[in-house]
């Protein structure tokens, strides 16, 4: 006869334990989240933890300490470290294959310093771009040519006043979620593109 033995663990552990740091802070995974977190999993006493977070951070320091002052058992602890230690894990091999692209696409350098240029375009984001359109523009027939290869020229079904379905097309997924991710950062800067998206906005 083999016995089993089997552990039932919480799948949030800090909730679980009845912290809820989320009420308080909207990323967790920000520099004051972090602070926190990995403080309490060091069992560092709370009003050490307080002084530590980021002084911008609009939540009330006995409120937010007040919702930390639960104790973690070593079911939890165990989770958390876990976490932790595979979050570290993944955040390595990611900064590995960040280099190993940046290597890569040096040949491509001078599109690549070019692309930086573009508000909000990444070192990362302008060598992915590269590496799925090169860069040798001509075979797209310009601008509205790789937009629409991209998948990203919505139609303009427009009938006696009405409009109808004007979907976008299935593209280059990769090109498509890269353009978007680049596009919805710069309209928070202060570059032209900021106005640009407003104007749209307002129609």
């Amino acid at each position: 006869m083999t016995i089993k033995l089997v552990y039932i663990l919480p799948p949030r552990p800090l909730d679980d334990a009845g912290i809820r740091l989320g009420g308080f802070i909207s990323d967790i995974n920000g520099k004051s989240g972090q602070i926190l977190v990995n403080g309490l999993i060091e069992g560092k006493p709370l009003c050490d933890l307080i002084k530590m977070v980021d002084p911008r951070l609009k939540a009330d320091r006995s409120e937010l300490m007040a919702s930390m002052d639960e104790t973690l058992t070593p079911s939890h602890l165990y989770i958390l470290r876990n976490i932790k230690s595979h979050i570290e894990f993944l955040e390595k091999q990611l900064a590995e294959l960040e280099t190993l692209i940046i290597e890569t696409i040096k040949p491509w350098n001078e599109a690549l310093e070019l692309l930086q240029t573009i508000p909000s375009t990444s070192v990362i984001s302008a060598a992915c771009l590269i590496g799925e359109i090169g860069d040798d523009m001509s075979c797209f027939d310009g601008m509205k040519g790789i937009s629409s290869w991209a998948g990203l020229c919505p139609g303009n079904n427009e009938s006696a006043g009405k409009r109808k379905s004007g979907r976008m097309r299935k593209g280059n997924k990769m090109v498509k979620t890269l353009l978007c991710e680049v596009a919805n950062a710069a309209v928070k800067t202060k570059s032209q593109f900021k106005g640009k998206y407003q104007g749209l906005v307002i129609r």
